[in-house]
């Protein structure tokens, strides 16, 4: 993306500064040049992007400045040193149509905002910095139209001045970055790339600083905007003035050949993808699961309550009092459910907040009745708060289906706290309840998609620019939504995992023995359920039988390489090792023992230390 979008700025600098040269250079009407500059920009409107408007538009502005600037110098000379096209006269007329040219701007000026919130990882834009960076890069615009119009000596003084430009132009457009840094980030880019091969010394601190500031990017697009815009005004201003085809038509291909890249951005950002026409059921399910959520809110559970290290009464109360609420749940799960989607980055983010409280309220009510051996009771809650996540996802954004996923992930931890005291019937309610779960959910590029819209209209144009350059970007494209791809591939390795460890309880509740493999256990449930989602082969997740009552269960996790079993409990998706039934429901009770195992052994080291010094002071006190 950074490569993408460096272009595209080079690009569109570079076109926007001839077509200021031609206007601040060219004989003809000035209103005609304003015009035509002006009308090239205002597509912009209808995006609309009021942000690249200004910057363009100052960019514009800065260039004719200098250019009459330049003529007024010249004009000061002696009669035969002046430049052609120096005089200027404004009549009457012009005057008249000088209002036309600034109706325009304040009627620009009055749609673009004074600010906006937080978009893309930037605290606020204002008015200022586009003007900055417009500034800026007309300043490179002037500096290459002095280049081409110097010789001999002033040739010389203009490249170093324009040097010495680039790196002005990158200070100022680092200051006031407010695009760069709403694609990508650039540290870690910039860092690699200036320090690499000088790991001390004056050019690491030199790359420090243009990697912290941001000011190396800028410094690239600065430099090619510099030797692009003078190269092309060049043949241009060689086939103008002695009638050449050669450098006029290689300047007009130059020019079309930047212009290309810019236009084709416009396309898509000026077509965007249509909103997806939901119909919402009437009732809705998610709004009323929402509306229980706000109930829980203010629940014990949802306080600074600890499960872990409250008494048994305690947590009977903390349940009580929602569970009435959670009853509840149970019923409104029945209904259709639909997130309703506002388009809008202010959108409220209280009803995912109330969604995880009665998520928490559900766990603890599930716990309780686990606790007091209620089984069933306790099945009930924990296969409801599975479905829950997925109702509270449903036709939503990432974030939803985030939430939902972890919402899920309660109810899967306290089903299997209970699944082996589970009886055939429970045991065939988990099997058919989790398969409709799995079997139910929404695919993950319907997800992203939905997201990806949502972006283009919350966030604007910048939004929309930042995907479509991210289509050029394979490895962006790939680091994009991995967090997301990821936890999704954790809900089915547990869904998967407990299904397989339900079909292992019924094949020992049926022959009295563990299954040798996990085909044994088909005949009782089929193997659909139990392929591992990280093999590549779409094998099925691993089994071994240890003795008569224990066994190993596991998947080869996210390196798609059989470890035998080996887990790590820092490892949650297997990116080195594999992941267990244990090491991933059951961690905290793993670490506990591993920590009281170390303990043990840091003892009885000790208690062997103890014994050398008795039996060494005992040999120095003997004569």
């Amino acid at each position: 993306m950074l490569f993408a979008l460096t272009l595209l700025l080079t690009c569109t600098f570079t076109c926007v500064g001839l077509l200021a040269l031609w206007a601040a250079t060219s004989t003809r009407h000035w209103f005609v040049r304003t015009a035509v500059f002006l009308g090239t920009l205002a597509p912009l409107l209808a995006i609309p992007a009021c942000e690249p408007l200004v910057t363009l538009t100052v960019q514009g502005i800065t260039v004719i400045a200098a250019v009459i600037i330049t003529r007024w110098i010249q004009n000061r000379k002696p009669k035969e040193a002046r430049v052609a096209g120096g005089g200027f006269q404004f009549g009457m007329g012009d005057m008249l149509l000088a209002t036309v040219v600034v109706s325009y701007l304040l009627a620009v000026a009055s749609q673009f905002p004074s600010g906006q919130p937080e978009t893309m990882g930037l605290t606020e834009i204002t008015w200022l910095y586009p003007t900055f960076n417009g500034f800026a890069v007309g300043l490179i615009t002037s500096l290459a139209y002095w280049i081409t119009t110097s010789s001999g000596k002033r040739l010389a003084i203009a490249a170093c001045f324009a040097i010495l430009g680039s790196l002005a132009f990158a200070l100022i457009a680092a200051y006031s970055d407010w695009i760069v840094v709403a694609f990508v980030e650039y540290d870690s880019f910039m860092s690699s790339l200036f320090m690499s091969k000088a790991p001390q010394g004056l050019l690491a601190q030199l790359g420090e600083f243009l990697a912290d500031q941001g000011t190396g990017i800028w410094l690239v697009i600065g430099l090619t905007h510099l030797v692009l815009t003078a190269a092309t005004f060049k043949l241009f201003s060689l086939g103008s003035a002695a009638p050449s085809r050669f450098a006029t038509t290689m300047s007009v291909v130059c020019v079309l050949v930047m212009a290309s890249f810019p236009m084709v951005t416009y396309w898509h950002l000026a077509t965007p993808p249509a909103k997806h026409d939901v119909t919402y059921p009437n009732p809705n399910g998610y709004e009323q699961l929402v509306g229980l959520a706000k109930t829980t809110e203010t629940a014990i559970v949802n306080g600074n309550f600890d499960s872990s290290v409250a008494t048994k009464s305690q947590r009977e109360a903390a349940a009580a009092e929602v569970d009435s609420v959670v009853s509840e749940v149970h019923d409104t799960l029945a209904l259709p459910s639909v997130v309703r989607i506002q388009y809008d980055i202010d959108t409220d983010l209280a009803n995912i907040s109330s969604l995880r409280s009665l998520a928490r309220a559900m766990t603890e009510v599930g716990g309780v009745h686990a606790m007091n051996g209620r089984w069933q009771q306790s099945l009930d809650t924990n296969l409801d708060l599975v479905d829950y996540g997925a109702r509270i996802s449903q036709g939503g954004l990432l974030i939803d289906d985030l939430v939902g996923i972890a919402c899920s992930g309660m109810g899967k931890y306290g089903i299997n706290e209970i699944h082996r005291e589970l009886d055939e019937s429970q045991r065939k309610q988990v099997a058919r309840r989790l398969s409709a779960y799995l079997n139910g959910l929404e695919s993950a590029e319907e997800f992203i998609e939905r997201d990806q819209i949502w972006e283009i209209y919350a966030t604007g144009w910048i939004g929309a620019l930042r995907i479509y350059l991210q289509s050029y970007d394979a490895q962006a494209n790939r680091w994009e939504n991995q967090g997301y791809l990821q936890a999704r591939k954790r809900n089915e390795m547990e869904v998967r995992l407990l299904l397989a460890a339900i079909a292992i309880e019924d094949y020992r509740a049926a022959y009295d023995r563990l299954p040798d493999s996990l085909e044994e256990t088909s005949p009782i449930r089929g193997l659909e359920s139990l392929v591992d989602p990280f093999d590549p082969a779409g094998g099925l997740l691993r089994y071994r039988r240890l003795d008569e009552n224990q066994y190993l269960l596991y998947t080869i996790g996210a390196n798609g390489t059989d470890e035998a079993g080996r887990y790590s409990l820092d490892d949650h998706l297997g990116d080195e090792n594999d992941v267990t039934l244990e090491s991933h429901f059951e961690r905290e009770r793993l670490e506990a023992e591993a920590a009281a195992a170390e303990a043990a052994e840091l003892a009885a080291e000790q208690a062997e230390l103890d014994t050398l010094e008795e039996e060494l002071e005992d040999k120095e006190a003997q004569p």
